[in-house]
């Protein structure tokens, strides 16, 4: 407060060189520099492709458990 106020008795505050040194860097602006791609991004795709056929075994509304033929069913494995 008594160098902001001017006292004669104030002193200068004392700063290292790293202290000069981080105010100086911190005190920079940053300099970002344009960004190209690399590779330009691949078109989006136009074709659909055809789903595979659905399981013999598979009926909608009944759960794996209740089906009692694992041959055809894509959600369960034979016993061994």
């Amino acid at each position: 407060m008594e160098r902001e106020l001017g006292a004669p008795q104030a002193k200068e505050e004392e700063m290292s060189d790293m202290d000069k040194l981080r105010q100086d860097v911190l005190a920079q602006k940053p300099v970002a520099a344009p960004v190209k791609a690399a590779t330009p991004p691949a078109p989006p795709p136009t074709e659909k492709i055809p789903r595979a056929p659905a399981s013999g075994a598979y009926v909608p509304g009944q759960t794996s458990v209740e089906r009692a033929s694992v041959v055809d069913d894509p959600y369960r494995e034979a016993p061994l």
